[in-house]
């Protein structure tokens, strides 16, 4: 059973998911003392036989973070495919009062909104919009480093200037 919901999630699965369908704690215990799945946190597990990838990385951070946390920053623009951006390390974001747990996996950011639209599934991985990715980059990057997001999202159509109008 949680072999086949972690192949949907390059090989990934929540404890918290596998409690919900019915393996018990104990279970769980079992399986990764007999090496049957790995436990990479507290609350991600890992199938053994999974290829170890940077995009599994990612949604374990993500995963790690907290319910409702995107992959944000650099790590997005990578996933999005920019230029000069790369997956590594993780940034992750999520909404500020989200019943919050640090992550050794991934830089992790707080904001104050983060609105349905603006957040999407990429690669089956949560992971902010386009828009607001190019709104963060321009924000804490260099401004001639930041510059060049835009418009590598604007040649690729990632983005439009109606999808920049959207509150």
């Amino acid at each position: 059973m949680l072999h086949g919901m972690a192949e949907r999630q390059h090989g990934l699965v929540l404890a918290q998911d596998a409690l919900a369908r019915g393996v018990t704690v104990e279970e769980v215990r079992h399986l990764v003392r007999a090496g049957r799945i790995d436990q990479v946190t507290r609350r991600v597990l890992r199938s053994p036989g999974a290829p170890r990838t940077d995009l599994q990385a990612v949604l374990a951070a993500v995963l790690d973070a907290a319910p409702g946390a995107f992959a944000c920053g650099h790590t997005a623009a990578a996933l999005w495919e920019v230029r000069g951006y790369r997956l590594l390390p993780v940034h992750v974001v999520r909404g500020r009062g989200v019943t919050g747990r640090r992550t050794r996996l991934a830089v992790l950011h707080e904001v104050k909104h983060l609105l349905p639209h603006h957040v999407t599934v990429l690669w089956q991985i949560p992971v902010i919009r386009p828009e607001r990715m190019i709104l963060d980059l321009c924000s804490s990057e260099h401004p001639a480093r930041a510059a060049r997001a835009p418009d590598d999202a604007w040649r690729r159509r990632l983005v439009a200037g109606r999808s920049f109008r959207r509150p």
